[in-house]
Order: structure tokens, then sequence, then C-alpha cells
């Protein structure tokens, strides 16, 4: 190359380099505008989903850990239903509890077990 043309070819170069980063940097800047909107939209949703079970609480005068009593029935008692399911849950578990306490010894002398505690 000739020694007159390197500046040209420099400064074409430059002008090249410079054009990209504006287009990168107009992009860039594009992008964050629109990840601006959806957090602005997020946090407003999130205010909104926040606010909502304050206004539904503040509403209702029961607390809404106490269900609401069925017409003509006296609120905290149960049914015989309810009492029934109740029993079965209770008799589950402890069926449950006692297999678990049969199978523990048996897995605890297991080559798993022996593993798990080697580590």
């Amino acid at each position: 190359m000739r020694p007159a043309k390197t500046p040209a070819v420099l400064a074409l170069v430059c002008s090249v380099i410079v054009a990209i980063a504006g287009i990168v940097i107009f992009r860039q800047a594009s992008h964050l505008r629109a990840y601006e909107r959806q957090h602005a939209q997020d946090v407003s949703s999130l205010q909104q989903l926040r606010a909502g079970p304050r206004q539904q609480a503040g509403q209702s005068s029961v607390p809404s850990a106490m269900p609401r009593a069925a017409p003509g029935r006296r609120a905290g008692c149960a049914t015989s239903q309810e009492i029934s399911d109740l029993a079965a849950r209770a008799a589950l578990s402890d069926r449950l509890q006692a297999d678990l306490h049969e199978a523990m010894p048996a897995w605890r002398g297991s080559r798993a077990a022996r593993q798990l505690r080697a580590r």
C-alpha cells in the first residue's frame, strides 16, 4: 500500500467502526427501554397482587383462618362427615408412621444407608 492512501483507509476503517458502534448502542438502548417498560409492568402487577388479598381481608369481618358457618349451623362445630374424615386421616397417618418405623431398621443396615453415612 502506498503511504498516501494509508490515512484514507484508516479514516474509512475508523468510520465503519464508529458506525457499527452507534448501531449497537442504539439497539442496546431500545432493548433497555423495552426491559424497563416490562419491569414497570411487572412491578405494578406485583403491587396489585399484593394489594388484592389485603383488600379482601379488609372487607371480610371474619378472619380468613376461620371458615364461615353454614346457615343453621354453629361456628366451630364439625359435622359427622368432617369428624369421620379426620378420623380416617388420623388412622392413615398412624399406619404410615408405623410402616415407616418398621422400614427404618431395615434401611439403616442397607448398602444405601452405609454409602450415605460414608459421605
